[in-house]
């Protein structure tokens, strides 16, 4: 398989994350094996509760998986970090474990990170290949 990371289009000066990087590790992701996702940045401002991470999933452009919100607190919880998040460096890194009836295809991911008011913190987009 094969991957693609990138920002998504909107990301700007005003979002509270300048993201400096962000990896997938392996790089060519396989089933039934666990992936890891590195994030480094910069926070501009210090994040709290209710921050949201808007999670699209889509198999090819058009189908769409799945549509889900999470609390992003919840989820930096599980890599040590604690909420509120404070300005400064910020290194999130978090694994997941892909399933082994993951069907042939290309998956998009977008994750968009809002703030406790609702403003940018950043957007991902990956593509993976399986």
């Amino acid at each position: 398989s094969l991957s693609d990371v990138k920002q998504c289009a909107k990301n700007s000066d005003a979002d509270a994350l300048d993201l400096e990087s962000l990896e997938l590790i392996p790089d060519q992701p396989k089933r039934g094996e666990p992936l890891q996702v590195r994030l480094k940045g910069q926070l501009r401002r210090t994040i709290d509760r209710p921050a949201t991470v808007h999670v699209l999933v889509k198999l090819g452009r058009f189908i769409q998986l799945l549509k889900q919100d999470l609390d992003l607190c919840n989820e930096v919880g599980r890599v040590d970090l604690t909420c509120p998040l404070q300005q400064g460096p910020i290194v999130i890194d978090k694994k997941f474990d892909l399933p082994n009836e993951i069907p042939p295809g290309t998956y998009y991911v977008t994750a968009d990170i809002t703030d406790q008011e609702g403003g940018p913190v950043t957007c991902v987009q990956v593509a993976v290949k399986f």
